[in-house]
This record gives structure tokens, sequence and C-alpha cells, in this order.
């Protein structure tokens, strides 16, 4: 379930986790895991109340009342400086202090980087999250839309072409390569429409119309953005 972006997933990871603290009440990784999923849950405007808020902040300030400086609290404290309140140099900060050598706690430093403008070192820390974990499809991703904001084109290109290899199915990897490398980093509409094609067929037939939609558009093809909008 952990990195699940899926709303029903996490719900239900929640109902689970909460069950398991009715026998043990100071389990931290479920203390930790219930404070990414509402962090998650509102970050990604499932659920932006404040009553999600609340209970995010809940689970991090139990975490720290049972092992206060342990760094995996420090980490998922940062985070959520990073989700709610988008204070990225304090998030940094706390990362950092945290100092977790895994992949995910580098992956983690490499965004709230990334949001700073600082580039290099978001490049830095992804490659070692890499080094960690070098079968994550989502890391080579990741690292191919931070080489396309930077220009470096043929970097990116490597990167989303690993990352395909690993994850053939991933949707967003596909519209990287479609959209943001062929499309509008080179304007190069032939090739967008013929990674679209590549992508329909391995992800499936109607998962990128909005986004081929767009490419109609920058052909001037405005009768097929047409036909294309009222057949979705």
């Amino acid at each position: 379930r952990r990195g699940t972006s899926n709303k029903n997933e996490i719900e239900q990871s929640i109902r689970y986790l909460e069950k398991a603290l009715d026998y043990e009440p100071e389990y931290i990784d479920a203390i930790l895991a219930l404070a990414s999923d509402h962090g998650v849950m509102y970050f990604l405007g499932f659920d932006r109340t404040d009553s999600r808020l609340a209970l995010y902040k809940k689970y991090i300030e139990l975490g720290k009342k049972i092992v206060p400086n342990n760094p995996y609290v420090l980490e998922e404290e940062g985070f959520y400086h990073y989700r709610v309140f988008r204070d990225y140099d304090k998030a940094f900060e706390l990362l950092e202090k945290a100092n977790l050598n895994r992949s995910e706690s580098f992956g983690l430093r490499a965004w709230a980087l990334r949001r700073m403008g600082r580039w290099e070192e978001c490049v830095e820390n992804i490659l070692k999250s890499i080094e960690l974990n070098p079968k994550g499809g989502a890391l080579y991703r990741e690292l191919a839309g931070t080489y396309l904001s930077m220009s470096q084109f043929d970097n990116a290109k490597e990167a989303i072409e690993k990352s395909l290899e690993l994850e053939p199915n991933d949707y967003e990897t596909h519209l990287y390569k479609a959209g943001w490398y062929f499309l509008r980093s080179f304007g190069d509409i032939e090739k967008s429409y013929i990674a679209y094609k590549d992508a329909e067929n391995q992800v499936g037939r109607g998962r990128f119309d909005w986004d081929l939609i767009l490419v109609d558009i920058y052909a001037g093809d405005y009768e097929k953005a047409h036909e294309r909008l009222n057949g979705i």
C-alpha cells in the first residue's frame, strides 16, 4: 500500500492501522503510517478539510511524544511542512536532520530541493535514491522530469527510457515522453502523436485522450480536437 495514490487503498490502510493501534496504542510504525496516509489524503486533494489536517497533525504529535527526536518522526514532520504549508526550507531542514540513509529519504529530500530550485542537489539526491533502489521506475521518471526542467534533454530521454524499461505501463512516464519531451521541449508534433499511440498500446486506449487534444491544438487541427473532445 505504501506509496499508492489510490483513494480507496489509502482509506482501507487507515482503517487497518487504526485497528492496529487499538491493540498497541504506542505502535510507532502504525502511528507514522497513519500520519502519512492522512497527509496524502490532504495533499492529493481527496480531503482538504480541517478535520483531516487535524488528524495528520495528531499522529505526528503522538509520534513526537512517544519517541522524541526519532529520525522517522522528524522525516514525517518535515513532509508535513512540505504538504501543508509549502514551506520547503523547513521541510528540507527536518529531512536533513533526520538524515536517514534509505532510498525513500533521499527521494523526499530531492522533492524539497526541486521545489526550492536547487536543481543540481535535487539530481544528486535522486541518484542516491536510485543507487539504493535501482529497480524503482518512478525514481527514473522523476529524474527525467527534473532533467527536462533543467533543459538537459539527452539525460531526460535516457531516464525516460530506463523508467519505461522498468515500468512499461506507467501512465505518467509515457506522458513525460510524449507530452513533455517531444511536444513541449522540441515541438515535434509527429513524434508526440507516435509516442502517444505507443502509450495507448501499452497502457490502454482512451487513457490519453485529454493529452491528445492538446497535441491536436498544437498541430492547429481544431476539428480533430473538437471531435476527440466530443468522444470523451
